[in-house]
């Protein structure tokens, strides 16, 4: 007990995960602020900066995973954060719950139903794609790397087009941001950047010493560990009452995650999806009942909780702990 507890890689693997925890506040600071500026509205700021940011720590993994030419730990990091993210919107639920109704009822806007229902379209195709095999393939490129980057940039531009009238920038917004809030944004970018590259390190070596499967770790320990960005984000934006760009941090982001894999084909020189196994598979599936769950909240909006979280919350938390215990259960 005392070597695991002394061991290098748990000590990266903390140091990582304060790093990235750090950053959140001035990443959900800045980004309001730079978000404000382009006139783009909570939603769409958190779609497109803050979860793109705050998801560098999977674009490291699979970069890092594509040149080494094993996509395997990547395909499940992205594919199983998915559902691991989802919880966090259950974390700042119950972090919000002085607040009054479920968080899923403050931020029941068009923008993240839309994010909510792609995220759903994306995981259709990553299910689609990979039966197909590797097949049909232009260059390393199959039509799931092909697809994904184009529904997700065409949601992108729906989402703009039903954001808040009034979100451009108005004449008392200054013309330029100030260099501090750059600087601020840049550095925060990096240090999540940084953490995540630790905390991909650490998370296989300790992986290998706990002895799991690459694919189950890769889809709970570490996607759990990489969620740490959108959940320090998450409650920052929150917490300052942007809750519209602290759900589309997290459904935005998880929505960008299946988009990763056509960079990372690229990289590797071969299809992602011909390597999606069952596991990445089964969490892919746990994704779109979740999603499910959150999109029936989004249009009911349910003003109750239960044990201080909504009914949304707890739905999530009873699937998730069910599909893990019998994942579990069928690894050899």
């Amino acid at each position: 007990m005392r070597d695991l507890v002394t061991s290098a890689p748990l000590l990266i693997f903390l140091a990582s995960a304060a790093a990235v925890w750090w950053a959140g506040a001035p990443l959900a600071r800045t980004t309001d602020a730079i978000g404000a500026r382009l006139g783009l509205g909570e939603a769409l700021a958190g779609a497109l900066i803050l979860a793109i940011v705050t998801n560098l720590p999977e674009c490291a993994i699979a970069a890092s995973a594509a040149m080494r030419g094993d996509l395997s730990l990547a395909i499940g990091n992205l594919l199983g954060g998915i559902a691991a993210q989802m919880l966090v919107l259950v974390a700042l639920d119950i972090a919000l719950k002085s607040t009054g109704s479920p968080l899923v009822t403050q931020a029941s806007t068009p923008a993240v139903q839309i994010e909510t229902l792609l995220l759903v379209a994306l995981l259709g195709i990553v299910l689609a794609a990979s039966q197909l095999n590797g097949a049909t393939t232009i260059g390393p490129l199959g039509p799931g790397e092909i697809a994904t980057p184009i529904v997700w940039i065409g949601a992108m531009f729906l989402i703009a087009r039903v954001r808040p009238m009034g979100s451009a920038v108005n004449s008392s917004t200054p013309h330029a941001l100030p260099s501090s809030t750059i600087v601020t944004f840049v550095a925060g970018a990096l240090v999540t950047l940084v953490g995540g590259v630790g905390l991909e390190i650490a998370g296989d070596a300790l992986a290998t010493q706990w002895g799991m499967n690459g694919v189950l770790f890769g889809a709970t320990v570490l996607a759990a560990a990489t969620s740490l960005p959108e959940l320090s984000t998450g409650l920052a934006a929150a917490r300052g009452g942007e809750r519209e760009m602290a759900v589309s941090d997290i459904v935005g982001g998880n929505a960008f995650l299946p988009v990763i894999l056509t960079p990372a084909a690229l990289i590797a020189g071969t299809s992602a999806y011909a390597g999606v196994s069952g596991v990445s598979s089964y969490f892919s599936a746990l994704g779109v009942v979740l999603c499910a769950i959150y999109a029936v909240a989004l249009a009911l909006k349910p003003m109750r909780r239960f044990a201080g979280i909504g009914p949304d919350s707890v739905a999530m938390l009873v699937v998730y702990a069910v599909a893990i215990v019998l994942i579990a259960a069928a690894q050899p």
